[in-house]
């Protein structure tokens, strides 16, 4: 286990076939720098499991950077450490204006996948391919 800044990987060029990025965007001030450095350090054909927050009702991605203590973080986006709260399709859009093709689909498919794979059935995986 390493710790790492996703903004700067500290790993070469098409290091990984698998990155696995699960609630760490919502979190990120500059999240498509941090997307490229996902695609930067996968492989060609590599694939990145995304796990966000998605605001369900949402049309767009809400950001506010005004919001800087944790009680006004808490109450924008329902956490004191996020700084976003995503829309799927904007969220999509932005994994691929970093060059990914995106999969939201993911291993949702049955109520037997959701407990075999111990996923969260009212949240959305976004595998992503280089």
């Amino acid at each position: 286990m390493k710790k790492i800044d996703i903004t700067r990987i500290d790993f070469p060029d098409e290091q990984f076939d698998v990155v696995i990025c699960t609630h760490i965007m919502e979190h990120i001030p500059d999240d498509r720098l941090a997307m490229r450095e996902v695609r930067r350090v996968l492989r060609k054909g590599g694939k990145a499991i995304f796990d966000v927050s998605i605001g369900a009702k949402l049309t767009a991605t809400f950001e506010d950077p005004s919001k800087t203590t944790e009680e006004e973080r808490s109450e924008a986006f329902g956490q004191y450490d996020h700084i976003r709260i995503y829309a799927e399709g904007d969220y999509m859009e932005r994994l691929k204006s970093v060059g990914f093709a995106v999969d939201p689909a993911g291993p949702h498919e049955t109520a037997e996948d959701i407990r075999k794979y111990g996923l969260n059935a009212r949240e959305k995986i976004f595998i992503v391919s280089k």
